[in-house]
């Protein structure tokens, strides 16, 4: 090779590279912008791992029943939901963060029969099962602050 062409070789070669470092230095920037989509997504994963876990935790306090059966009770009559207010408060006390505000909502039938919490905007974590042939269903959001 003669020396021109080894300068032009060389020339495109510290032009590659810079333009590596400007694409390494453009993905750093735009993973930051990102970095909040990471934490809602943390969130969300958070909500629906405690909704999970509350609706198969049994509580001995009321007799060993599930929350599942709490909402149940709840649903039959409306004087049981005391007891389900209290089971959730002491789970989320163990389950979530502290200071984490949240909304929890059963339903059945499309039809909020118990409801807690003032959420107007956070992540929203379902759950829904049966008993007796009857679908319900559970809300769990947790508040954006």
């Amino acid at each position: 090779m003669t020396r021109k062409a080894q300068s032009e070789v060389l020339g495109l070669l510290v032009i590659v590279v810079i333009l590596l470092v400007l694409g390494v230095i453009y993905l750093g920037f735009v993973n930051l912008a990102q970095g909040s989509s990471l934490t809602n997504q943390r969130t969300s994963l958070e909500a629906e791992r405690a909704l999970q876990t509350l609706m198969k935790v049994s509580f001995p306090a009321y007799g060993d029943q599930t929350f599942e059966e709490l909402i149940v009770a709840c649903h039959k009559d409306p004087k049981d939901c005391i007891l389900l207010e209290e089971a959730l408060q002491e789970a989320y006390l163990v389950i979530l963060r502290p200071g984490t505000l949240y909304s929890f909502t059963a339903t059945y039938q499309e039809e909020a029969f118990y409801s807690t919490g003032l959420c107007s905007l956070g992540l929203v974590s379902h759950y829904v099962f049966v008993t007796d042939g009857l679908a319900y269903e559970t809300q769990l959001q947790l508040c954006t602050q």
